[in-house]
């Protein structure tokens, strides 16, 4: 359902993706919004090694979260926003702590 929002005027502006709720997973969501240069993290009971290679410079955090390296990133991807409102959807920033946001 989501993956079909993605094809509707309106795109979302970031994203906070856990990788399975229910029975499915988010990986195609998460390559849609790739696709169209929409930041978002993992939040997610999935530890790295999980994760398919090419969400490598997705950040990426499992469950529970402790500390703020989180809200960075989600302060990261805020920026980011306002960037790519601004640049354009190839617009790519880099978190202080982990790797690319974005496209």
């Amino acid at each position: 359902m989501a993956v079909a929002l993605m094809s509707a005027r309106r795109r979302p502006h970031a994203a906070i993706l856990d990788v399975q709720l229910r029975t499915q997973l988010a990986f195609p969501l998460a390559d849609a919004l790739a696709e169209q240069g929409v930041p978002f993290i993992f939040v997610t009971g999935f530890e790295r090694e999980n994760m398919p290679e090419r969400f490598d410079a997705v950040p990426h955090f499992v469950k529970p979260i402790i500390g703020d390296a989180c809200i960075d990133a989600v302060m990261a991807l805020a920026d980011a926003t306002r960037r790519t409102r601004v640049f354009g959807p190839q617009c790519r920033i880099r978190s202080a702590r982990r790797g690319v946001i974005g496209g």
